[in-house]
């Protein structure tokens, strides 16, 4: 995790596995793509309030103790409408519990994915943002 990411480049990584939330950060910034950790929703959302300016994007596991990522997904959406979020789940979207039909921001990667699939997925986020 470092501290330099300029503005809309910081992917927050939201995981309540640690060796998850270390893995996805070690290969994004092998990518040279900046991140911060949350192992819950009340620190992602403490996080986002703190650093919004320079978070881009979120990667949201759907299945976590202490607020779910459902609950985690609401209190974001009334932070910010905008922010993109990609759902990260082991069960297929319908499973995810979230009525984002009309969210144009709302992405949605599946567990187990891999490096390839994140990378392509956390670019493509990125890249949406600074065509904006």
């Amino acid at each position: 995790m470092t501290d330099s990411g300029s503005l809309n480049e910081v992917v927050l990584v939201v995981d309540d596995e640690p060796a998850i939330r270390e893995a996805v950060s070690d290969i994004l910034e092998f990518a040279g793509i900046d991140t911060l950790l949350a192992a819950n929703g009340l620190e992602a959302i403490d996080l986002f309030q703190r650093e919004r300016r320079r978070i881009g994007a979120i990667l949201l596991d759907m299945r976590m103790p202490v607020m779910s990522g459902a609950e985690t997904y609401s209190k974001l959406r009334a932070l910010d409408t905008a922010i993109a979020i990609i759902l990260s789940s082991g069960f297929d979207e319908a499973g995810t519990t979230i009525d984002g039909d009309d969210d144009e921001a709302l992405f949605f990667l599946r567990k187990p994915y891999s490096m390839d699939s994140l990378l392509a997925v956390v670019r493509q986020v990125l890249g949406q943002i600074r065509s904006r």
